[in-house]
């Protein structure tokens, strides 16, 4: 009897009402929670990450200075709330290259298109990395192999099958991603425009593709004597 109270009182219009009311608020967190890390970001690419103050993130959202600390419990956690947002946004576009055997162009280029849409963010998170705390910088390091171990992963299996050079992973990522940086960060005096990806990403990926294709065996010709 007391089961099929219990299944009855599930079936009720009351509790019905009860998940909807719960499902709205749950909505509406989500939905709090998105404006205010859109609104860190625009703070942060606009002060920097560490110079940008809680207060005005909170006025960029529209809410109340405490409602951050409902969602994030500190402001270090608003931070790399943002930077994995972008980096998950980044890496999530690079698994169909991964799938693709041995395709280390296709893997950059589909890179470099999914951060021609995110350059005003990237752009600041390179320009004040190197403020960060220590602490706080390995996290985001360790954020970001979430993107690097692509990489890797076509990297190792080109070496595997002899199409591409023998070259330490680490290596050819610090390469590929410290030129990419590098131009990001000097962008103001190697970017007028400001459009890193636009301006420089073909070059990029055609230099780190070839740098790394190996090259194609020499044959002697038929005449040559042995």
């Amino acid at each position: 009897m007391v089961a099929r109270a219990k299944k009855g009182m599930e079936g009720s219009p009351q509790v019905g009402r009860e998940d909807g009311t719960r499902g709205t608020r749950e909505a509406a967190k989500q939905e709090t929670r998105e404006r205010l890390l859109q609104a860190a970001s625009r703070r942060f690419v606009q002060d920097g990450f560490l110079d940008a103050s809680t207060a005005s993130i909170a006025r960029e959202a529209g809410v109340a200075h405490g409602t951050i600390f409902l969602h994030f419990p500190d402001r270090d956690a608003l931070l790399l709330a943002v930077v994995e947002r972008l980096l998950y946004q980044l890496s999530s576009t690079l698994h169909p290259a991964c799938f693709r055997a041995n395709d280390l162009e296709a893997l950059c280029r589909l890179f470099m298109e999914a951060l021609s849409t995110q350059e005003e963010i990237y752009g600041a998170l390179v320009r004040d990395l190197p403020r960060f705390p220590l602490p706080l910088k390995r996290q985001v390091f360790t954020t970001f192999s979430a993107i690097t171990a692509h990489f890797t992963e076509v990297l190792e299996q080109g070496q595997a099958e002899g199409t591409l050079r023998p070259i330490p992973t680490a290596v050819a990522n610090s390469f590929f991603f410290g030129a990419l940086n590098h131009l990001f960060l000097y962008r103001d005096l190697m970017t007028p425009d400001g459009r890193v990806v636009a301006t420089h990403g073909e070059t990029l990926v055609n230099t780190f593709v070839q740098m790394l294709a190996m090259p194609e065996p020499h044959h002697q010709g038929a005449g040559a004597e042995r």
